[in-house]
Formats: structure tokens, C-alpha cells, sequence
């Protein structure tokens, strides 16, 4: 059974998910924290991040363009993500998170992506991660092994093919892979990631612990 997260309605005009409200949730979630806990960038292009030894205590990175699908983010790891670490990239372009070799399971970083979540590893990858899109999610693994715990919200399942709710939504290749993806209850329990108590804030909205319900 799926279902849908919808984000809140910000800008108060009565109309739920448009990419208005997206872009203020994602202003709201900045503003939640201390300002060397953040980062704001406004750009249109691509932005390039490196989770390093430079973002250790930030909170929320929003990257937000001017329209729907602008503000793509690229997000690399080099193995140098610190434990206890809990990071939230916001973007209303689409996220590709790249893993040729991460080993940290005791860090989280989180993603909400407008657009397409794409995510491709190989070698060995294990992380922890509560991934929400607005659109679809892909993954690729390719001679690798590694495991992913956390939760993937994927709403064009739900949205755009409700009758068929296995078409789009998440896809996975698996080319000589060995790979473990456990449910986490963190939602369950009330740890969530950064930002992500604003995606339930709304009369209506699917409570976070019923995510694991989400195809």
C-alpha cells in the first residue's frame, strides 16, 4: 500500500504540494536552526557537495532554484564523514548521491528533492538515510557491497500512477551486488533528520511513523 507525503501548505492559499510551498518549506527549514548550522544557496545550476570535515555540525543545506528541476545537487563522499553527524540537503532540482567508497554507519545524511533522487555506489557503501522525493528515486549498484538503513519516500508512485504504483516510484539495478536495506523506526521513535518534522505539519498528512507503509 502506498501513500503520500504531502508538504504543508505554506503560502496559505489552499493548494497543497505545489513547488511554492516547497520552496518555503525549504526556507522554513533553514530558519529552524542556528545560522552556522545552515547553508542557503540560491543557484539555478549544479551544486557540487562534498560531506567532509567543512560541513561537520551543519544541519540543513537548501539549494533553491528559481523554478521547478533548477537546483540540482551532486553529492560526493571521500570517506571523511565524521560519526554522530546529521545532515538534511533540501534541493527543488533533483539529488544524485554518489558512494565509491563510504563506510559510516554512524553518521545520517538525509535528502528532499523536488525532482529525481538518483543514487549509485560501488565497492562498499553502508550509510544511514531518510530520503524523500517529490518524484522518483533510482538506484544503482554495481559490483558492490553495502547496506542502507532509513527510510525512501518516493511520492510519483502514488501521484502520477495510482492505479499501477509499481511503475516509476523506485527503481533498483543490482549488477553483482550485495545489498542489505533495513527499515529504521527512527521516525517512529520521533529522531528525525533535520526539516523533516516540517513535511508533517499539515491537518491531513500521513504521520511520519507511517512510512514504512510507502512503496
Amino acid at each position: 500500500m502506498g501513500t503520500t507525503i504531502k508538504v504543508p501548505d505554506y503560502n496559505k492559499n489552499g493548494t497543497r504540494d505545489e513547488f511554492a510551498d516547497f520552496v518555503l518549506f525549504g526556507r522554513d527549514a533553514v530558519a529552524n536552526y542556528p545560522s552556522d548550522q545552515v547553508v542557503y544557496i540560491q543557484n539555478n545550476g549544479t551544486v557540487n557537495i562534498f560531506p567532509n570535515q567543512n560541513l561537520v555540525g551543519k544541519k540543513v543545506i537548501f539549494v533553491e532554484g528559481s523554478s521547478p528541476g533548477a537546483g540540482n545537487v551532486n553529492i560526493f563522499f571521500d570517506g571523511t564523514w565524521q560519526e554522530g553527524e546529521d545532515l538534511t540537503v533540501i534541493s527543488t532540482g533533483g539529488i544524485t548521491y554518489i558512494e565509491p567508497l563510504q563506510y559510516q554507519e554512524e553518521a545520517r545524511l538525509s535528502t528532499i528533492s523536488w525532482d529525481d533522487y538518483n543514487e549509485g555506489s560501488i565497492f562498499r557503501s553502508e550509510h544511514e538515510s531518510v530520503i524523500y522525493t517529490h518524484d522518483d528515486a533510482n538506484f544503482v549498484d554495481i559490483l558492490e557491497w553495502g547496506s542502507t538503513t532509513g527510510n525512501v519516500i518516493a511520492n510519483n508512485a502514488v501521484t502520477d500512477h495510482p492505479s499501477d504504483p509499481q511503475k516509476d516510484g523506485i527503481s533498483m539495478l543490482e549488477l553483482l551486488t550485495y545489498e542489505k536495506i533495513y527499515y529504521s523506526d527512527r521516525a517512529k521513535n520521533g529522531d528525525l533528520p533535520p526539516g523533516f518534522k516540517l513535511l508533517s505539519g499539515a491537518s491531513g498528512t500521513p504521520k511520519l511513523m507511517d512510512w514504512q507503509e510507502v512503496q
